[in-house]
């Protein structure tokens, strides 16, 4: 069993996979060590009870993870530190006799444990083996929006994941929270489009369109947005709107994009920016490894220049028009 930093899809990926008895021992057994995202803690209190040390922990935990990209605690395994390494290993199994009342108390505590309140807490128990009520607790902490989160019930500061630990914040990592969330985030994403449909000397055309969008997955509003895409030779690139000057409109070439204070692109939305014509034509054909790419660059107010290539396969075109596998006219 190996863990590695990962996004927050993955930790709650690995939170779901952990369900029998047999994957809360494999982490003794395998040695796992802590990391980013991974949490080993013995229960202060063995009988089910939750005592001031267990809430403080609890707390740090929701803010460490929560300030970073989620993570996950498994309550009821016992750790020593790796002397190479400096790094905790899981070493022994210190099952809670009480797992029914210790997921109840965490339950009530989650929407105490940290300011501002995190959403998305969940906490399940995993049963030893033969052994009514006692077992293990595993709690998964997801990636907090509302930066930064502080830890409560007693401890009132700060955390974040240092390596296997968590360690309080300084001033200057609290402001670069904060600043977090008022930074846009930029992502370029398509669309395959249905046109018209036309007879000619070549036979049926079948037009479809590519529009890329600009999609914000910050949290704030950016204007002034750019996009640069280079495609396939012989394609028809142009901009969905210029909203620039004249002067500054003659320096950029078809297939740019510039906009002006007026395209606003908001949290959550896409602005619809460049347009890929084409022509599908059956009597062409086309290995089925084809891959079309286009490479972009792209940058707004506040998001600094991004590249990302885009590979379009010939089936998400042709399946608009439910065609057979087919080529692109020439232009």
């Amino acid at each position: 069993m190996k863990f590695i930093r990962a996004s927050q899809s993955a930790v709650l990926k690995k939170y779901r996979s952990i369900k029998r008895f047999e994957d809360v021992k494999r982490f003794v057994v395998d040695g796992v060590r802590e990391d980013v995202w991974l949490e080993f803690k013995v229960a202060s209190e063995l009988g089910g009870g939750f005592n001031r040390d267990d809430q403080k922990h609890f707390a740090k935990a929701v803010s460490g993870f929560a300030n970073e990209e989620g993570g996950i605690v498994v309550w009821g395994i016992k750790c020593v530190k790796d002397r190479t390494t400096e790094i905790d290993v899981a070493t022994e199994l210190v099952p809670i006799t009480n797992i029914k009342g210790f997921v109840s108390r965490l339950d009530s505590l989650a929407g105490q444990a940290s300011d501002p309140f995190l959403g998305g807490i969940q906490n399940k128990a995993i049963a030893q083996s033969g052994v009514h009520n006692s077992g293990f607790i595993v709690t998964y902490i997801p990636k907090g929006e509302a930066l930064p989160y502080k830890a409560l019930l007693g401890v009132n500061d700060f955390y974040g994941r240092s390596g296997s630990g968590f360690s309080s914040l300084a001033t200057h990592q609290i402001r670069r929270l904060m600043m977090l969330t008022s930074i846009p985030e930029l992502d370029v994403v398509y669309r395959i489009q249905k046109g018209g449909q036309s007879s000619g000397p070549s036979g049926e055309r079948y037009d479809v369109d590519i529009i890329f969008s600009l999609k914000n997955i910050g949290k704030t509003i950016t204007t002034h947005p750019y996009m640069k895409i280079t495609g396939p030779k012989g394609w028809i690139i142009r901009s969905v709107y210029r909203d620039v000057s004249r002067k500054l409109l003659e320096k950029v070439p078809y297939g740019d994009y510039v906009g002006g204070i007026d395209s606003a692109c908001h949290p959550h939305l896409n602005l619809d920016v460049v347009v890929v014509h084409l022509e599908l034509n059956p009597k062409i054909k086309i290995a089925d490894d084809t891959e079309f790419t286009f490479n972009i660059s792209f940058a707004a107010m506040n998001c600094p220049l991004k590249e990302k290539t885009i590979r379009i396969k010939p089936e998400e075109l042709c399946g608009v028009w439910d065609l057979e596998l087919c080529g692109v006219n020439q232009r």
